[in-house]
């Protein structure tokens, strides 16, 4: 067991006896990923916002189920993934283009790492953005993405080289600054 993992450990067991330390520590640690999960599900800010809260008070509520410690990560994953995929079916939930700009004329500040996303859409697909950010923002490994997606850690390996090289070659043709020079 890696010293990440027996940290993990340690604060699961503290969760299962109720301390609200664990609690606010697991919230610090997943709150990012969480809401990256359901929002890829749902593509809105408000209700990705609102069913995190909700994933984080099912999870503290079926804590007691988690057999494995290790495993939390991606047993709570499980949990979101669910959670917003039945909020999609429960609304049938549509959004049209109108629905979209209304919304994004809404928002205040965004996540510079969003910003830069947001400079790919054009360029890259769903599952690519989506690949790069629990990478690069999320900082998870390709296999852990791979056991979240369904898909081989070869596959999502492969998707990830392919964007990272559509990007460099949409950059080198002048399409976007990504970074400033200093």
């Amino acid at each position: 067991m890696t010293l990440r993992e027996r940290s993990i450990d340690k604060i699961i067991k503290k969760l299962k006896k109720g301390d609200e330390k664990a609690f606010d520590t697991i919230y610090e640690m997943y709150v990012k990923l969480i809401y990256h999960v359901i929002f890829q599900i749902v593509k809105n800010k408000l209700d990705a916002e609102d069913l995190t809260q909700e994933v984080f008070v099912k999870m503290y509520e079926n804590i007691q189920s988690l057999k494995d410690n290790v495993q939390f990560k991606y047993w709570f994953l499980q949990i979101a993934k669910n959670h917003a995929l039945n909020y999609v079916k429960k609304k049938s939930y549509v959004l049209n283009d109108e629905y979209i700009r209304n919304m994004a004329a809404r928002e205040e500040v965004v996540d510079d790492f969003e910003d830069l996303l947001n400079q790919f859409k054009g360029v890259l697909n769903a599952d690519e953005i989506d690949i790069i950010a629990l990478h690069l923002y999320h900082r998870m490994t390709f296999r852990e993405i791979g056991l979240l997606r369904e898909e081989t850690t070869s596959a999502v390996n492969n998707k990830y080289a392919r964007a990272i090289k559509k990007v460099r070659e949409f950059y080198k043709e002048g399409g976007i600054f990504l970074w400033k020079k200093v």
